[in-house]
């Protein structure tokens, strides 16, 4: 559907990390994948391109102690209970590809999966892998790239479903970066994150160490008007209140002169300016049930439905 749109050239880029928030002046840690080297707007050709605020969402994946904690407890995290992670809105998938690249000691304790509403990203109309999946395809049997349209039921379920050897299957993690930007999508992602979050009745009962959390990579934009609503919506599914994760916390100490090339990126920044910051919320109430799971979920009225944006729209049977 989208193939025609995808013909472009991508270049084999390096992207650099620091390996722990001590040593931030000493990047000792490398990632190559393929992107577009344009820096192209167009929403059809966004996902191509690795924008600051995905750089920086890698970085916190491999230096943020509260996951560090989660892989490294080897009775909540082992080979027989994987870590089930999910990432929303791959593109290139620079975020998955850090994670498993830096934990490959533990990738036996990982089930990750890279997802994109664009099923170009996924496998072109000739068959061929799509840049997602030569991305992170080769990261072992545990890794795989399908494609998910936020507000679609068979999506959802589909990555509900790979989660084989699962009696109830569902993710432990999902992240994401710069995803809500355009109103249509909140309410679908939304329901789409709750739906992939949430234990269900058997998984319910499963004492667990930590809740299931959602990672979030925002650009600043404007007053803040849709992140807000789409934290109200989180929250009235059973989410935490969001929390934005200071710099410190995965980036270290303030750099002096000098050091500014180090920190990804420097202070967060967007293009223009804009701040780049994550936010975590933790799913803490299971009463409220995926609503996803017994509907799909067409954009809010008043929106236009296009077939561009990453989630059902009213077009959609």
């Amino acid at each position: 559907m989208f193939g025609s749109l995808f013909k472009t050239s991508y270049a084999s880029e390096t992207f650099n990390f620091f390996s722990s928030i001590n040593t931030p002046s000493s990047p000792s840690f490398n990632v190559e994948l393929l992107s577009s080297p344009s820096a192209a707007t167009d929403f059809d050709k966004t996902g191509e391109v690795v924008w600051p605020v995905s750089v920086l969402l890698s970085q916190f994946l491999i230096t943020y102690e509260g996951l560090r904690q989660r892989l490294q407890d080897g009775e909540e995290c082992n080979a027989e209970t994987p870590l089930r992670m999910l990432e929303l809105g791959s593109g290139a998938g620079l975020p998955s590809a850090t994670l498993l690249e830096f934990y490959d000691h533990f990738r036996d304790r990982l089930v990750l999966r890279a997802t994109d509403g664009h099923e170009a990203f996924i496998s072109t109309e000739n068959g061929e892998p799509g840049i997602l999946s030569v991305n992170v395809g080769k990261y072992g049997p545990n890794v795989k790239a399908l494609p998910l349209l936020w507000g679609k039921k068979k999506d959802a379920l589909d990555a509900l479903s790979s989660l084989s050897g699962s009696a109830s299957p569902s993710y432990d993690v999902i992240f994401a970066a710069d995803v809500v930007q355009w109103g249509a999508v909140v309410e679908p992602l939304a329901m789409t994150v709750h739906a992939l979050l949430h234990p269900g009745q058997e998984g319910a009962r499963r004492v667990k160490k930590y809740p299931p959390v959602f990672y979030l990579g925002i650009v600043e934009r404007d007053d803040g008007a849709l992140k807000r609503k789409f934290f109200s919506l989180l929250q009235s599914y059973g989410f935490s209140e969001a929390r934005k994760i200071n710099y410190e916390e995965y980036l270290g100490r303030d750099l002096g002169a000098g050091d500014e090339a180090f920190l990804f990126p420097p202070k967060g920044s967007e293009f223009g300016g804009r701040v780049c910051m994550i936010y975590e919320i933790f799913l803490i109430n299971l009463e409220p049930k995926p609503v996803l799971l017994q509907r799909d979920q067409i954009l809010s009225t008043g929106y236009e439905a296009t077939l561009t944006l990453p989630c059902v729209n009213a077009n959609f049977s």
